[in-house]
């Protein structure tokens, strides 16, 4: 299965600002493997709450529709390329229905060091120096709000 559409910045909640994403291909990204696609003009979308995600195509549960009027498209990427994005992007993965491809890829998400809010799992972060920089937990539930707690990972 693959990922549904998404934003990052759904999970990440990042505040103020966004977190960017370094998707990299290690093995062919391409529409039969399961590859990246993205929504293009969705950098300046809002973050918004997710749909359920098909359990046959997505092994995550949530999905987020394209905006009217867009459609995702094949970020087609050789094994070493990278794709840069920012977390409101609407991206995701398809099924891997090749018969010998895998969809392998090596994925970092960075955030400004002047960001206020985190999501709480994903302290400490890393500077590029190797030390810790503690961000605070965003205390608001991320941006659906506090009937999302105990359905995601970052809500205490």
């Amino acid at each position: 299965r693959g990922q549904a559409l998404h934003q990052d910045n759904f999970y990440l909640a990042v505040k103020p600002f966004s977190c960017i994403a370094a998707w990299t291909a290690i093995d062919p990204a391409i529409p039969e493997n399961g590859g990246l696609y993205v929504v293009p003009d969705t950098h300046n979308y809002p973050v918004v709450c997710p749909k359920e995600a098909d359990p046959n195509e997505s092994f995550f549960q949530h999905f987020v529709p394209p905006p009217e009027g867009k459609k995702a498209i094949p970020a087609r990427l050789e094994p070493g390329d990278t794709l840069f994005f920012n977390g409101n992007v609407i991206h995701g993965s398809g099924p891997n229905r090749h018969e010998t491809l895998w969809r392998r890829s090596y994925i970092c998400h960075y955030l400004p060091s002047k960001a206020a809010y985190l999501a709480g799992m994903y302290n400490p972060c890393l500077r590029f120096d190797g030390t810790s920089l503690e961000v605070a937990a965003n205390p608001d539930g991320g941006p659906c709000g506090k009937e999302w707690e105990g359905k995601l990972p970052y809500v205490a």
